[in-house]
């Protein structure tokens, strides 16, 4: 888990896993709110690269 901090950019890095079989068809990001809370907010990706 990573803490995100209001009105800062936070790089974030995934690996996939050696053993995939075939190239990846979906990749999502699942955001969480603490203790059941409602955060209402805009959320920008600035780039998603993979080599």
């Amino acid at each position: 888990m990573t803490t995100l901090t209001a009105g800062s950019w936070v790089h974030l890095t995934y690996t996939l896993p050696e053993d995939i079989k075939g190239p990846p068809k979906q990749i999502g990001i699942q955001f969480n709110s603490p203790n059941g809370s409602t955060i209402t907010s805009d959320v920008y990706v600035g780039a998603v690269n993979w080599s």
